[in-house]
């Protein structure tokens, strides 16, 4: 049975909303700014993806705030009533980490660890069950994988998954410490990128069954028709990307949708040099004319949003289906020349979009490709 993305909302360093997101991404305007959040004076860099967003309130309700401002738009999409949720085979996926502004390096992992769940009503969670999902930088997607395979198999009718990412001291000094961060910005697969920069926001993402769908009379906003997930790397350190296994995840997805290749790929590509070359020879080895195919990364424009990465990957595939465009990679100027691929650069480009293949790596070999296709076909 097929998969829909029935409602996706989101809050991105570009402002409330998918329809701001996608007029961010199309701009061609990077939405990294000088830090606030905390005092990031002796660390690589002092920018990042922020959502600017300003409050009375205590730092840690902005994840309540933000996630309920995502909930509310992935449920007026997915026209999906209170009652409906009830009545049907449901769950909620969560990962399972989260922070806020306020911690610091120096805290106890209980105080900068918070539970996600706590900020979405409890009118959605009541007598629901809760999955948990830890895959480093693939959370998301990883739960998706999960969604997918609980859904198709008719064990479950809609799926939740929701996460808030807020910028803290506390991992970005982790992330400074290993030199993950650019000291310039973040530029996927540019020749002179040097790391990643880090952003902030949230996201709500409903899926739901082909049958639940027609029975509700309701178009899905796109399919997802192949996804794979692996766990990988055996041999390699925590960090590296591990070719192999990219090439595997991202043939498996193909294969699963029944496609040798997609109209355009949105790459993890974070800006780092080995992180961006092995994801760029894995496009051109293992898909079929892998050069040939448009590739983007949104992580130049809003940076890297860590465990939520995998919501704006998503949103930037379905905003490419609505929009038949492909957005530019904002930050890449000067193609590496080892990077094979055909890089949108300069602009977005036109373009008859069917199909979307997204890439979603993490750290500790954790690996997620998707293939999201046009509710129309």
């Amino acid at each position: 049975m097929r998969v829909g993305i029935a409602g996706l909302g989101i809050v991105s360093p570009y402002g409330f909303g998918l329809e701001s997101f996608s007029k961010g991404l199309f701009s061609g305007k990077s939405a990294l700014t000088p830090l606030t959040r905390f005092d990031a004076r002796g660390f690589r860099s002092q920018v990042g993806g922020q959502v600017d967003f300003q409050s009375d309130k205590l730092e840690e309700s902005i994840s309540k705030f933000w996630l309920n401002k995502a909930l509310e738009e992935a449920i007026k999409q997915a026209e999906c009533k209170i009652e409906t949720w009830r009545s049907c085979k449901k769950a909620i996926i969560l990962p399972v980490v989260s922070g806020d502004s306020s911690s610091t390096y120096g805290e106890r992992a209980e105080i900068w660890v918070k539970d996600p769940l706590d900020f979405l009503p409890f009118a959605w969670r009541e007598r629901t069950p809760v999955l948990r999902v830890s895959a480093a930088c693939s959370s998301i997607s990883s739960a998706i994988a999960m969604a997918k395979s609980l859904v198709s198999q008719e064990q479950l009718d809609m799926v939740m998954i929701a996460r808030a990412e807020l910028l803290n001291e506390y991992e970005y000094a982790s992330l400074d410490i290993v030199k993950a961060i650019s000291t310039d910005t973040a530029r996927p697969f540019d020749q002179n990128r040097n790391g990643i920069l880090v952003g902030e926001g949230a996201g709500v993402i409903l899926l739901e069954s082909e049958e639940c769908l027609r029975d509700r009379g309701k178009k899905p906003l796109a399919w997802i028709d192949g996804i794979s997930h692996i766990v990988s790397g055996y041999g390699t350190n925590m960090v590296e990307l591990d070719k192999e296994s990219t090439m595997q995840t991202m043939r498996e997805a193909l294969e699963e949708a029944k496609r040798k290749k997609v109209d355009c790929i949105q790459a993890h590509a974070t800006g780092t040099p080995q992180g961006d070359l092995i994801e760029a020879v894995s496009i051109v080895e293992a898909i079929e004319e892998g050069n040939m195919i448009p590739v983007s990364s949104h992580k130049g424009a809003i940076g890297h949003l860590l465990r939520c990465s995998g919501v704006m990957g998503l949103a930037t595939g379905v905003i490419s289906l609505k929009c038949q465009a492909i957005p530019t990679t904002i930050g890449l100027i000067n193609l590496d020349r080892a990077c094979t691929i055909h890089a949108v650069i300069g602009r977005s480009m036109k373009a008859t979009v069917e199909s979307v293949l997204i890439n979603s790596f993490g750290f500790c070999g954790n690996y997620v490709s998707m293939v999201v296709t046009s509710a129309k076909s």
